[in-house]
């Protein structure tokens, strides 16, 4: 997780000091702070502890990806809010980040103090693969070889 704190509307001007200490903070996602649970259609992100913040939302702030600053579960399904999908030689990996915004009228004004982002995955073992591909097109056969990675649409 990261938590930031920004002044840049306006900035500090006429010699005026910056804030004290840094402006970002960041650690690990202790358990008794939260914990990601996947299943095969949805991940789900528990909040415990976060404190109180005016708008929680995932990568993409679209309609369904919006939640209270109170939430304490944030849920999302995989091919949702911005979720991004990766991979590696033996699994698809689906992250997203949880956002938290301590004032909307702040952050408006472009200062992002107490903000925190909280960056969260699920990995699901990879199944299958495909090295030949068969279909009929009206009366005849077609054997075809694939290689590489992508979608194939009829």
């Amino acid at each position: 997780r990261t938590i930031t704190s920004t002044c840049t509307n306006p900035a500090p001007f006429h010699g005026g000091a910056k804030c004290p200490g840094s402006d970002t903070s960041e650690g690990d996602c202790s358990e008794e702070m939260c914990t990601v649970s996947c299943d095969g259609e949805k991940m789900t992100v528990t909040l415990a502890g976060k404190g109180s913040f005016d708008k929680i939302h995932l990568i993409d702030d679209e309609t369904g990806c919006k939640f209270g600053g109170d939430a304490t579960e944030i849920v999302t399904k995989l091919h949702e809010c911005g979720t991004e999908i990766g991979y590696n030689t033996t699994h698809l990996i689906y992250k997203n980040e949880v956002h938290g915004i301590k004032s909307e009228k702040e952050a408006a004004a472009g200062i992002t103090r107490g903000d925190f982002k909280l960056p969260f995955e699920c990995a699901y073992e990879r199944d299958g693969s495909a090295k030949g591909i068969r279909w009929q097109i009206t009366g005849q056969t077609v054997v075809e070889s694939v290689a590489g990675e992508g979608t194939l649409t009829f």
